[in-house]
């Protein structure tokens, strides 16, 4: 009877079967910011804004450490602070916790105009007080560079420490309420950079302090907005600050063709900006305004109805 299934004599037995090895998975190794070297780190941190650097230092005792690091605070905008609701306590602590020898620049955000000063999803901002202020200038004694949005100033006192800091150099004031006789009494005796864009009230009598306080150091001026500013404000600028480099009047409608004539005067100027102020740049040859400021190196028409000029080569322009 034949043996079915068997191997005949004589051969050789074969290989055992070979088993089935499970597949596994390969995973890859994922990207870790405790893996990552404290320059890298550092580098990454400066892109963000400090509500998200205080978050961060929460996540570990490294990155803690690395985020108190005072490159990371040298220029610090407390305007992103919207999670604070208005509490200008939670305000001060977060200044006294961060804020240093290091920091030059500080840019503030108030609520204190109504409809205007909200941060994210509509939260108001806190509230910029002189106290705060203060704290501001005693932490930071190397405080450079100030800028305050949507502020009334009207409220503060004339012995507030902002107004007593030599070390200042650029101040801006944008969309804020005030009254500039303060300025006669402050000690910033070395400002090279002086923004008034959209703070309104700002009027020819306010141009004239301006021109007797820092006639031999002003190099920038900004007066986007200032509508109610004449030619005769202009004019007390063009002769009193012949050192400025950079002038933007852009929307002061109350600006006429002989502002044109005063500001031509100013031969270290460098940047202009005469955005909206089409009836200026009326009736003019676009030649003749081209020969009159062939000096710049920029200059902004946006709105203008200006036609093709033959400018240097080197002047950038904005239409």
């Amino acid at each position: 009877m034949a043996n079915r299934g068997r191997k005949g004599w004589g051969q050789q037995p074969g290989p055992p079967p070979a088993k089935k090895r499970k597949k596994l998975d390969v995973v890859a190794p994922q990207a870790c910011l405790a893996f990552l070297p404290d320059n890298i780190l550092l580098h990454i941190m400066a892109s963000l804004d400090i509500v998200s650097l205080v978050r961060l230092s929460r996540t570990s005792r490294r990155l803690h450490q690395l985020i108190s690091d005072e490159s990371l605070w040298r220029d610090v905008d407390l305007g992103f602070m919207a999670e604070c609701g208005g509490d200008v306590r939670k305000l001060k602590t977060f200044v006294r916790r961060w804020l240093g020898p290091a920091t030059e620049t500080v840019r503030m955000a108030s609520n204190a105009l109504s409809g205007h000063g909200k941060g994210k999803a509509g939260r108001p901002l806190p509230l910029v007080t002189a106290s705060l202020l203060d704290e501001v200038v005693e932490r930071c004694p190397q405080l450079t560079a100030v800028e305050l949005r949507y502020c009334d100033l009207t409220q503060f006192p004339t012995y507030c420490k902002v107004f007593q800091c030599s070390t200042l150099t650029k101040l801006a004031l944008c969309h804020c309420v005030t009254e500039l006789r303060w300025m006669t009494t402050v000690a910033w005796t070395s400002l090279t950079h002086f923004s008034l864009a959209h703070t309104v009230k700002t009027s020819d009598a306010d141009l004239i302090i301006i021109a007797d306080k820092w006639s031999g150091s002003l190099r920038s001026l900004v007066l986007t907005g200032c509508y109610r500013l004449t030619d005769a404000g202009m004019q007390t600028v063009c002769s009193r600050l012949p050192m400025l480099t950079k002038l933007d009047v852009a929307g002061c409608k109350g600006l006429t063709k002989a502002s044109l004539q005063h500001i031509s005067k100013l031969r270290h100027l460098k940047r202009l900006s005469l955005a909206g102020l089409p009836d200026m740049l009326s009736d003019l040859e676009p030649q003749t305004f081209a020969d009159m400021f062939s000096y710049l190196s920029f200059i902004d028409l946006t709105g203008c109805a200006v036609g093709p000029a033959r400018f240097c080569p080197e002047v950038v322009i904005r239409t």
